[in-house]
């Protein structure tokens, strides 16, 4: 609840004075949400101290949300713990972030794993293209193996486009696959 919907009176009867399973009711959450809520707000109650916790739960309309809840003892003159604070904060927009930014860097990571590979089976195909290059300069035209060396030199020179194209990819160039 947004702090100008409290200000609302009809908003405020529904929450002030409310328990978590009357909220929760009301806001349709889950009950395991209002239960781990009751849990914390006894927990605060209890030991006479400030808690905060987080908690993640699906709207009605299927989407997750997540919040940091505050939970504060209101306390008597005596020090009884009388009433219990609690508010939170809608954190949705940063565990988004977080997740986005944990993409970028497993796709980053992807990347550099790419171009190392890359990079390592690039120097094997060097020999290898070099090695057939030389086999069929120094076989004889009517040999029957110059078939054979043909092959691996265009098998060579296709894995190195395709070696070119990942070590396009680990740097972020544009390529245009076909």
């Amino acid at each position: 609840v947004t702090p100008s919907a409290i200000a609302d009176p009809e908003v405020r009867r529904w929450i002030v004075g409310k328990t978590d399973i009357e909220y929760g009711a009301r806001r349709g959450l889950p009950p395991e949400t209002v239960e781990q809520r009751r849990d914390q707000v006894l927990r605060a109650a209890s030991a006479g101290q400030v808690t905060d916790f987080e908690e993640s739960f699906e709207t009605r309309d299927g989407e997750t949300r997540h919040f940091r809840r505050f939970v504060t003892p209101v306390r008597d003159g005596n020090g009884v713990t009388r009433h219990v604070l609690g508010y939170g904060l809608d954190i949705t927009q940063q565990r988004r972030a977080e997740q986005q930014l944990l993409q970028v860097q497993r796709l980053d990571a992807v990347g550099r794993l790419a171009g190392g590979v890359a990079h390592d089976f690039n120097n094997l195909l060097t020999v290898i293209n070099a090695s057939a290059e030389d086999l069929q300069d120094t076989t004889p035209a009517h040999d029957p193996r110059r078939e054979s060396i043909a092959a691996i030199r265009a098998a060579g020179e296709r894995a190195a486009d395709v070696t070119r194209k990942l070590l396009a990819f680990s740097r972020t160039q544009e390529l245009s696959p076909v």
